[in-house]
Order: structure tokens, then C-alpha cells, then sequence
């Protein structure tokens, strides 16, 4: 996002690019991907300097996948590794809204800790099972500072 400090977006209401920032709450938009391999569907950053608390993740299917393919989303140290602690399995095969509460499968978690920008695990991925051919839509994510 080029963010170069916390300054450049603190307050309430601030928006700088697809990042919006509400007092305590953050939230920042993701496309979606219709790209094999890990982190295909999508990879996200931290952009703060501090550790923050994923609360939500939304993903929001515009257009469809093709039959049973489904999708991972987790924690990852980088933007190429698969994971699955926040959504697991979940299908991408129908126009849909998807999160990691109502549809976090086995593994997923209805929240997750993520590193600070540039720490261990300062990523989030998303991996689809299959080459998610056509798959459109947006992902939003939002977090608390910890």
C-alpha cells in the first residue's frame, strides 16, 4: 500500500486507498484472484508496524468458480504460502458471501494474531484447490490494532 507511517492514515474515518480506518477498527479491500498456487486467490500484507487482531475476513464471490473448488485462507510468513486457520474449505463454486465465522471449516478460527509489517507472520493468503477459473469478487479484511 506504500504506507509510510501510521500517521499517514490515523483518525477517524480516514481512508487512503482501500484502507479505511474507523477509531479502533481497520478494514482493507483485496481482489480476488482466478490464480492457482498458494497465495493465488489473494495475499495481504499488514500494513501497520504493529501486530493487529484479525477479526473478519470477508470474501465475497461476484463470480463463481468453476464446481467444487474451494478455498483456504490463513496467516502465512509470506505471500506464497497456503494456510487455512481462518477459512477452510470453503466452496467457491456459487456466487456468495463467505467469512471466516459462518464458513471457517475445520481449521479456521474466527480470529488470528498477525505479525507487525515485516515480522514472522505479517501476511494473509488465500489458496484455491483447484485452478479457480472465472472467479471474481473482493475480499475485506478488517483488524484491531493488538
Amino acid at each position: 500500500m506504500g504506507i509510510s507511517s501510521l500517521s499517514d492514515i490515523r483518525g477517524t474515518g480516514t481512508k487512503k486507498g482501500d484502507l479505511q480506518h474507523f477509531g479502533n477498527l481497520w478494514m482493507d479491500k483485496v481482489a480476488l484472484a482466478a490464480t492457482a498456487g498458494a497465495g493465488g486467490v489473494f495475499n495481504w500484507q499488514n500494513p501497520l508496524k504493529v501486530a493487529v487482531q484479525i477479526i473478519r475476513v470477508l470474501v465475497d464471490v461476484t463470480v463463481a468458480a468453476p464446481a467444487a473448488v474451494t478455498v483456504d485462507v490463513g496467516t502465512a510468513a509470506d505471500g506464497a504460502t497456503s494456510s487455512d486457520n481462518l477459512i477452510d474449505g470453503a466452496l467457491l463454486d456459487a456466487i456468495a458471501l463467505l467469512d471466516n465465522i459462518e464458513n471457517r471449516g475445520t481449521n479456521g478460527k474466527s480470529r488470528q494474531k498477525l505479525a507487525a509489517r515485516g515480522g514472522a507472520s505479517d501476511f494473509i493468503t488465500a489458496t484455491a484447490s483447484a485452478t479457480p477459473t472465472s472467479l471474481a469478487g473482493n475480499a475485506y479484511i478488517m483488524f484491531i490494532e493488538v
